[in-house]
């Protein structure tokens, strides 16, 4: 039995991918620095044994996250059959 047979549960995020091993997305947030020197991706991953179902690359950094919604879940429909949750958190789902 693969995992695509055991994996049902989803949930998708976003977040900055440095440029250098030297920075710290989180920290950089906070001062309002986020856009320097980071690529931005959202992913759907399974829940239960944490494989990324599906990632797209966001085209602008101030794109939101929840504009990438439809395809994440389609892309991981397609690699797994069947999709029974999707667990987020509020602002991914409000902003699509």
């Amino acid at each position: 039995m693969s995992v695509r047979d055991l994996e049902h549960d989803f949930g998708p995020d976003g977040s900055g991918l440095p440029a250098s091993c030297k920075q710290s997305y989180e920290t950089d947030r906070a001062k309002n620095q986020a856009h320097k020197g980071y690529e931005k991706i959202v992913v759907m991953v399974g829940l239960k044994y944490k494989f990324i179902s599906a990632f797209k690359y966001v085209r602008k950094f101030t794109d939101h996250d929840s504009s990438y919604f439809e395809s994440l879940l389609a892309e991981t429909v397609a690699r797994y059959g069947r999709v029974d949750l999707v667990c987020g958190d509020f602002w991914f789902f409000v902003l699509g």
